[in-house]
């Protein structure tokens, strides 16, 4: 198959609508055409026949020997003028003529004896300047009184030069008639054409459109075969968008959760450098005098385990980003992890974090508190509620759970929550301007907790601050 020049499919269209028109119209012209002329043809022949009935009518016997034809009972007046193109005669079987018309053609057929009542009808094309001619012929025969027979030929010729030329321009009609159809239904169907691909043209633009990203998704008032189409596409543009929020939602979790182990790192540097120099400054003063050894080497032994603490949470946090970017499932069925140990962990890190404004901790959990969630993740969601008690301005955090094991009560005396709490689950929402944060802790949280089949919510504490409702998925023994 010849591929078509063209990258349209209106213009495609167009093309072939326009070959299988022209096909139409040429066979369709052709059809008409031989139609008429076999009409035209039949009725010459019907109307030769009758001329010949007529002759026959107008024919006598002389004599019992003799066929005459009277002329004024001739059933066409022009075979009594000469040069009309209509011709009659009478011939015998033995060719010699027993009648001939006034009128004459300019070639004349050839007579033959046929069987009795046969007709014979014969057309002589166009020859140069001569024209065409009908020729009919009935053999036919006279019964004598003596019961003699008498054969003879009817024969009657029509040279028809009026018939052919309105045949010709009837021709001619057709065709222009016919071409002027096609053309005018070439326009109607590029105007159809047009309005039928409109919704095509559209979806085009409005691609086009989100491309440059004046648009987010596409119009699905369509066509019902383009719907499907266009809900695929919006479809896959919300996941695209969606993996795009994702992506940017993990590398902000990453770097809020790198944000406090850093913190904690440089506060430890910071203060060890103070300490040295003080020490140095005692030792420069009194060198007999100074901390003892034992005191020295355990504050050393508690920065190491600190440093090793948060380097391991930041790798784990890294890990874990990874490991969510890769889109891989969330560790539904963790192993079973003691709550307790982890707020320890968390309140010695933050005590050391906040250690200028001497926050107090009281960690009323039962030992046998479990729950199924991956160590990182329950450091990052328990991580992100209690520092935030910390930073905006709790001197008290308490920690207690229900007697169901399931629920995990922080309260604070903070100043609480100035706005509607659940408003402040949405990521980026804070609550205090003045302090520095991304507003990503509370969102991240309920994340990771909503992930493990948990849930988070927000109220005021009784101890005047504001109080976070842990509830954990059933955890098993």
């Amino acid at each position: 198959m010849v591929p078509l020049p063209t990258r349209s499919i209106a213009s495609r269209l167009l093309i072939v609508n326009g070959i299988v028109l022209a096909g139409f119209v040429v066979l369709t012209g052709l059809a008409v055409s031989w139609s008429v002329h076999t009409r035209a043809e039949t009725a010459r022949f019907d109307r030769l026949q009758g001329m010949i009935y007529g002759i026959l009518g107008a024919t006598d016997l002389q004599e019992q020997t003799k066929l005459v034809v009277n002329e004024s009972a001739l059933p066409d007046r022009r075979l009594g003028q000469t040069l009309t193109g209509l011709y009659a005669e009478l011939v015998g079987n033995d060719g010699r003529p027993m009648w001939q018309s006034t009128s004459s053609v300019m070639r004349q057929p050839i007579t033959r004896p046929t069987p009795i009542g046969e007709w014979r009808f014969e057309r002589l094309p166009r020859d140069g300047n001569l024209p065409a001619v009908d020729s009919l012929q009935l053999q036919s025969v006279w019964v004598l009184d003596s019961g003699e027979e008498l054969p003879f030929i009817v024969h009657v010729a029509d040279e028809g030069q009026s018939l052919g030329r309105e045949l010709a321009r009837f021709d001619r009609t057709l065709w222009a008639t016919l071409a002027g159809v096609a053309l005018l239904l070439l326009a109607v169907q590029t105007l159809l054409l047009k309005r039928g691909l409109a919704p095509l043209d559209r979806i085009g633009r409005q691609v086009a459109a989100v491309e440059r990203g004046s648009r987010d998704a596409l119009d699905t008032d369509l066509p019902t075969e383009l719907a499907p189409l266009a809900d695929g596409l919006n479809a896959l543009l919300a996941s695209e968008r969606g993996r795009r929020s994702r992506y940017r939602n993990l590398l902000d979790d990453l770097a809020h959760s790198l944000k406090t182990p850093l913190t904690i790192l440089g506060n430890i540097a910071t203060d060890d450098v103070r300490k040295r120099g003080v020490k140095n400054a005692s030792v420069a003063q009194d060198p007999i005098a100074g901390e003892p050894a034992t005191t020295d080497s355990r504050s050393q032994n508690d920065v190491s385990t600190t440093i090793r603490e948060q380097a391991a949470h930041m790798r784990a946090s890294i890990d874990r980003s990874l490991q969510r970017a890769s889109r891989q499932n969330v560790a539904v069925l963790a192993a079973p992890l003691a709550l307790r140990p982890v707020l320890d962990s968390l309140c010695r890190s933050l005590a050391k974090l906040y250690s200028d404004r001497e926050i107090s901790f009281a960690i009323d959990v039962p030992d046998d508190f479990i729950v199924r969630i991956s160590d990182v993740d329950l450091h990052e969601i328990l991580g992100n509620l209690l520092e935030n008690a910390c930073k905006y301005g709790a001197s008290r955090v308490r920690m207690t759970s229900t007697a169901s094991n399931r629920t995990l009560l922080i309260d604070d005396n903070g100043p609480g929550f100035p706005v509607d709490p659940d408003a402040l689950l949405a990521r980026g929402a804070r609550a205090d301007l003045r302090k520095d944060g991304q507003g990503l802790g509370l969102a991240a949280s309920q994340e990771l907790l909503s992930s493990h089949g948990g849930r988070l919510s927000l109220a005021t504490s009784p101890e005047g601050g504001a109080r976070v409702v842990i509830v954990f998925a059933l955890s098993g023994s």
